[in-house]
C-alpha cells in the first residue's frame, strides 16, 4: 500500500506530505530506483529530499546514500535491496548525526514508526541505524543486518535508540524488538507466587548496569489493602512493572479476582531509565505468562497517589452505576494531576 497522506505522526505531530506519499508509492515500484532519502521540511511535514538511481549492487550504491547524508540534520532513508528478506524489498535507514539539534533529534525519533508504518511495515525488512558517517557504512549495515537475521541481541546504543522510539507510546509497536532482559530470582520467585496465590503482589524492577530485571518488593495483603501497598511500594524516582492479584467484591456482590498490571514511570526518573523500562515493558509480561500470570486489565501511572482503587474500578467496571461503587473508595487527586491513564490489557 501507498504512504497514507497528510496522516498525522500521533506522538510528534509531523505531517506526511502528499508529494511523498506519491514519490514513494512510484518509488517502490521502481526497480530502478535504489533509495530515496527523506526530511522533515520547513513546514514540517515530512518531504523528500533526495533519490538515488540503482547503478550497481547494494554496495557500490551504498556510497552514493552516504554522499546525500548532511553533517548536521537527520533524515532517513529507504534502501532496496538486491535480494528481497521475507518478501521485503526494502531497509529503513536513520541517519541522526550529532551535531544536528535536540529539536531535530527528538521529532525524528518519534516521527520514525509512523513513517514506516504510512509506508507499510510489510515494505521494510529491518532497520539500521548511526549517527555519524564513520558508522553510515556498508559494512556495518551488512553486519548489523545478518546479526538481526540470526536474532542477536542489541548493543547497548540499539537499546536506547528502540526505547526513544517508543517512548512516546510505553508500548512496544508490532514488529519492534524489545529487549530481552533476564529475570533475578527474587523476581522470578514473585512472579511464581502470583500464579500460585501466595503472594497478592509483586514489583519488579529494572537494574540497567546490570541488564537484569529486579524483584524489589512482594507481599500477601489482599484486596484493597494490596493496592495501596503497591501504591506506597513503588518507587518514586525510577520505573517499574507491578502484577497485583485484586481480591474484591464484584458488583453483583460476588467475590473477584483479577490481576492488575501497573506500569509506574515517575516524571522524576532519569531519561535513560524511561527509555529502557519502556522497551522491557514486553519482557516483563513476557516473564510473567511464561509463568502462568497474565493480566485481565493493565495501568499507567507517574505518581504512587495515581494508583487508587477508584482508577482500577473504572476500568475493571466501567459502567456507571459499578464507577458510582467504586467512587466511594477514591481518593483527593493532587492539584493539577488528572487521573490514572487506562490501557487495554496486553495481548
Amino acid at each position: 500500500a501507498a504512504c497514507a497522506k497528510g496522516t498525522m505522526s500521533a506522538s510528534s505531530g509531523i505531517t506526511l506530505a502528499e508529494e511523498l506519499a506519491a514519490a514513494w508509492s512510484t518509488a517502490k515500484e521502481d526497480p530502478n530506483v535504489r533509495f530515496v532519502k527523506v526530511q522533515i521540511g520547513d513546514n514540517e511535514r515530512l518531504v523528500e529530499a533526495a533519490r538515488g538511481a540503482r547503478g550497481g549492487d547494494e554496495r557500490s550504491d551504498f556510497a552514493s546514500v552516504v554522499e546525500a547524508l548532511d553533517d548536521d540534520r537527520p533524515c532517513f532513508v529507504t534502501f532496496r535491496l538486491d535480494e528481497p528478506k521475507g518478501g521485503a524489498h526494502f531497509s529503513l535507514l536513520y541517519f541522526s548525526p550529532g551535531a544536528s539539534s535536540v529539536r531535530d533529534k527528538m521529532l525524528y525519533a518519534s516521527s520514525r514508526d509512523a513513517f514506516k508504518r504510512e509506508c507499510g511495515y510489510s515494505n521494510f525488512a529491518h532497520e539500521f541505524y548511526a549517527s555519524t558517517k564513520d558508522d553510515f557504512t556498508y559494512d556495518e549495515f551488512a553486519a548489523h543486518t545478518a546479526e538481526k537475521s540470526e536474532g542477536a541481541p542489541l548493543t547497548e546504543e540499539e537499546k536506547l535508540k528502540l526505547a526513544e522510539m517508543t517512548l512516546e507510546t510505553g508500548i512496544s509497536k508490532a514488529g519492534t524488538r524489545s529487549i530481552a532482559f533476564p529475570l533475578d530470582d527474587a523476581a522470578s520467585e514473585a512472579l511464581a507466587g502470583i500464579e500460585s496465590g501466595s503472594r497478592s503482589y509483586a514489583i519488579v524492577g529494572v537494574d540497567v548496569e546490570k541488564e537484569v530485571l529486579v524483584g524489589l518488593a512482594s507481599g500477601d495483603e489482599t484486596g484493597e489493602s494490596a493496592l495501596m501497598k503497591v501504591g506506597s511500594s513503588v518507587p518514586s524516582d525510577a520505573p517499574s512493572f507491578s502484577f497485583i492479584r485484586y481480591k474484591h467484591q464484584g458488583p453483583d456482590g460476588n467475590e473477584v479476582e483479577s490481576v492488575v498490571f501497573v506500569y509506574s514511570c515517575p516524571d522524576d526518573a532519569p531519561v535513560r531509565a524511561k527509555m529502557i523500562a519502556s522497551s522491557v515493558r514486553k519482557t516483563v509480561l513476557d516473564h510473567a505468562a511464561g509463568k502462568g500470570v497474565v493480566p485481565s486489565k493493565s495501568l499507567e501511572i507517574q505518581d504512587r497517589d495515581d494508583l487508587s482503587v477508584a482508577a482500577v474500578h473504572n476500568e475493571l467496571y466501567a459502567e456507571s452505576s459499578q464507577q458510582q461503587q467504586a467512587s466511594a473508595f477514591k481518593r483527593p487527586s493532587r492539584p493539577g494531576r488528572g487521573r490514572a491513564r487506562l490501557v487495554r490489557a496486553p495481548k
